[in-house]
C-alpha cells in the first residue's frame, strides 16, 4: 500500500459581515473570482491566501493541482461572526472535456467567532489532475 503524503493547500481566512449591515466589507484581492473560470491558482506549502465573503451570495474558487493518493488540507477562519461554509471541489476536465464535474461536497458545522476548523481530502484516482475549489456560505443570507 502506497503511503500518502500530506501537502497543505490552503490557509482560508473569511471575514463574514451579516446581510444588512451598515458596512460592507471590500472585496479581497483575489476578485472577481465567483466562478471557475475566475478563479486564481494556489500552490501546496507555498503561502497562504486570504479571501472574504464580502457580499451577499458572494463564493470563492480556488485553482489547484492534484495529485493522486496525495492528502490536501483545507483549514478556515471565521474572523468575525459565526458561520459555516460549504466546500465543493471539482475536477476539471473529466472524460476529456472542457467542465467541470463535482468529486467531494463539505458542508462545516457553525464556528463561532475567531474560531476555525479543518479539513481533509485525498485526491481520487491513479493520475494528476486540475482541481477547483468552491467556498460560500452555508447560510446565504450571510456575507
Amino acid at each position: 500500500m502506497a503511503s500518502s503524503r500530506i501537502l497543505p493547500i490552503v490557509l482560508f481566512l473569511c471575514l463574514l459581515i451579516p446581510t444588512g449591515a451598515s458596512t460592507d466589507e471590500a472585496p479581497d484581492a483575489f476578485e472577481p473570482d465567483n466562478t471557475f473560470e475566475q478563479a486564481g491558482s494556489i500552490t501546496p506549502n507555498e503561502e497562504a491566501q486570504q479571501h472574504n465573503l464580502h457580499a451577499p451570495l458572494d463564493e470563492d474558487w480556488i485553482r489547484f493541482r492534484g495529485l493522486a493518493g496525495h492528502i490536501y488540507h483545507f483549514h478556515l477562519t471565521a474572523l468575525s461572526l459565526p458561520a459555516g461554509f460549504i466546500l465543493e471541489i471539482y475536477e476539471y476536465g473529466y472524460g476529456g472535456r472542457d467542465d467541470i464535474r463535482i468529486v467531494e461536497y463539505m458542508k462545516t458545522p457553525e464556528i463561532g467567532e475567531l474560531s476555525d476548523i479543518s479539513l481533509s481530502w485525498e485526491v481520487p484516482g491513479e493520475g494528476d489532475a486540475l482541481y477547483y475549489l468552491r467556498i460560500r456560505h452555508s447560510d446565504p443570507a450571510m456575507h
